[in-house]
């Protein structure tokens, strides 16, 4: 998972959130840093350490999961398999969708959450970013919108009725309304719309059993970076954000 912040301060100051919410049990300075769960990458990380942190976190072995980032990591810095999108505030559409764009590289899908705080939507002059959080219309279409070239076909049409009508948990919505973004997904007819969308949250979870760190040569017993998936408390504010 990246989270985007517009400034090195917010970068910090999510981090030591997160830090102090999980009560130092993942990241912080106390906490020793092969073992770390989430890093924080920006323009004041010296070049030893963030290199060490790209290379953790594109590594399937390393205990990084979450990065907590500004602009910094979305410029020269190719990061593949993040599952998970964060922006935390409006910016420009451009850098919106350059961020967005690290999010599913080599993998089929994947999740962007935008959190357009009030402060961050005043601060912007970007006019689409407006009409992306203030209007219904498609999310997707809006942004993608200011980059058609003229004379090139429209975007795809979605499906307007969910065609299986009997999601369940274990087999989420995949209609084109529920995959596209959180406004499309509200104009869905499935009643198992919203726990399919926690399910999809969910699996994006750090798994409990598929990696662990390396052993300390210490006798006292090591953290690992193993961790319980997300509760349904815990992701439930997330689909208040603007879901892709």
């Amino acid at each position: 998972m990246l989270i985007y912040t517009k400034s090195v301060n917010t970068c910090q100051k999510i981090y030591c959130w997160i830090a102090e919410e999980t009560k130092g049990a993942c990241c912080g300075c106390h906490y020793p840093a092969r073992h770390r769960l989430v890093e924080q990458y920006h323009s004041h990380t010296t070049g030893k350490k963030s290199d060490k942190i790209i290379t953790d976190f594109c590594s399937r072995s390393s205990c990084t999961r979450v990065i907590v980032t500004t602009l910094a990591l979305s410029l020269g810095v190719d990061v593949p398999d993040v599952e998970i999108v964060v922006n935390w505030g409006v910016e420009s559409a451009l850098s919106y969708w350059q961020e967005v764009g690290r999010c599913a590289r080599n993998l089929d899908k994947g999740l962007a959450i935008l959190y357009a705080y009030k402060r961050s939507l005043h601060q912007t002059n970007d006019s689409t970013m407006k009409e992306m959080v203030n209007e219904e219309n498609c999310a997707r279409d809006t942004i993608l919108g200011i980059f058609k070239i003229p004379g090139t076909p429209d975007l795809e049409k979605k499906e307007r009725v969910c065609h299986k009508l009997n999601c369940t948990e274990k087999a989420p919505c995949t209609c084109s309304l529920c995959m596209c973004c959180s406004s499309c997904y509200k104009r869905c007819t499935c009643a198992h719309k919203y726990v399919c969308v926690l399910a999809r949250l969910a699996k994006k979870g750090p798994s409990s059993s598929s990696e662990s760190s390396e052993s300390s040569s210490s006798s006292d017993s090591s953290p690992t970076c193993s961790a319980a998936s997300p509760s349904h408390d815990v992701l439930s504010p997330l689909v208040e954000g603007i879901i892709w």
